[in-house]
């Protein structure tokens, strides 16, 4: 059955997860695109659901994965694409706990453009860097990070905390700047 109705309770849960404090409350967050869902299902991700229109929604029929078909419109309105691909997956955030790396990692402090994020989550990849830790940044779960990271925020662990627990977990790394 294709929801239509931006009023429907699932509906309102996936534009939610646009915001910051829903996504840390629900422990979620999006994934947009046809190549992103594609990939975060063959990285093996935690998916809750697949939402899309029903053509978008062919290639995961068999998968497991609960799908929700909705019209064009609601596509596009749970997306936060300028131009939306029709398939949005809404995915569990792995909990990554502060752990000191076994090894090369990267220590992101203040960093506050998403975008910017996402970018160096992907180049970390890129240098086969697993781990990167965050102090103060923009969140790297944010759709805009994670669609700029372009699946790379599916290949490495994201460990976030204050400064004090940051470099407690990194005491005695040697830290490069």
């Amino acid at each position: 059955m294709e929801i239509q109705s931006r009023k429907n309770p699932e509906v309102k849960e996936i534009t939610y997860l646009k915001d910051k404090k829903y996504r840390d409350d629900r422990g979620l967050y999006l994934i947009e695109g046809e190549k992103s869902v594609k990939e975060a299902v063959f990285y093996g991700v935690d998916l809750v659901k697949i939402v899309g229109t029903e053509e978008k929604l062919l290639p995961y029929k068999n998968l497991g994965i609960p799908l929700m078909q909705v019209s064009k419109e609601i596509a596009e309105y749970v997306s936060d694409f300028k131009t939306p691909q029709g398939v949005v997956a809404v995915a569990k955030k792995p909990d990554n706990r502060l752990i000191a790396p076994l090894f090369n990692s990267i220590l992101l402090d203040n960093l506050q453009d998403p975008g910017n994020v996402g970018t160096i989550i992907r180049t970390a990849v890129a240098l086969g860097i697993r781990d990167i830790y965050t102090i103060s940044c923009a969140d790297p779960y944010s759709p805009k990070a994670v669609r700029a990271s372009m699946s790379g925020i599916y290949n490495v662990d994201i460990h976030d905390g204050s400064a004090q627990d940051v470099l407690r977990a990194l005491e005695g790394v040697s830290i490069i700047s």
